[in-house]
């Protein structure tokens, strides 16, 4: 073989290193971008989860203050209820006060105090005649 078509070898051999290198390197940058993004594609799965957890959380919460407002809701016509209730009362009493006091303040037909029973009161009648025991004239 020639000289010349021996250095051609040569060179084509050294041509054909530096691309095979070349292309080891491509191939290595290509793997470490391939890591890289595989690295980011579970940190989005893990932010995605996160999400999702949060939004189960939201939710739930969005029910336990649904569930809080029924609740407040039932207390207040309960407690409007009771304010009712109680008006109602009062006035009941009021008005058995009142009643009360205009029967303690109009006579009686028998005398002395009207919240005694009955039979511990004298007639008014008798007293006035002539006392306890009748005249023997």
């Amino acid at each position: 073989m020639s000289q010349q078509k021996i250095e051609a070898l040569e060179q084509e051999i050294a041509q054909l290193q530096a691309e095979a290198d070349t292309q080891a390197a491509a191939e290595q940058y290509l793997r470490s971008q391939l890591a890289q993004a595989l690295r980011a594609v579970e940190l989005a799965k893990k932010q995605l989860m996160l999400l999702e957890m949060q939004q189960l959380e939201i939710q739930s919460l969005r029910n336990q203050l649904s569930t809080l407002g029924h609740q407040v809701e039932f207390a207040r016509e309960r407690e409007a209820r009771l304010e009712q209730r109680l008006q109602a009362t009062e006035e009941a009493l009021a008005l058995a006060r009142r009643q009360r006091t205009a029967a303690a303040s109009q006579p009686t037909r028998y005398g002395g105090n009207p919240s005694l029973p009955a039979f511990l009161l004298k007639p008014v009648a008798a007293v006035a005649v002539g006392g306890d025991q009748p005249s023997a004239d």
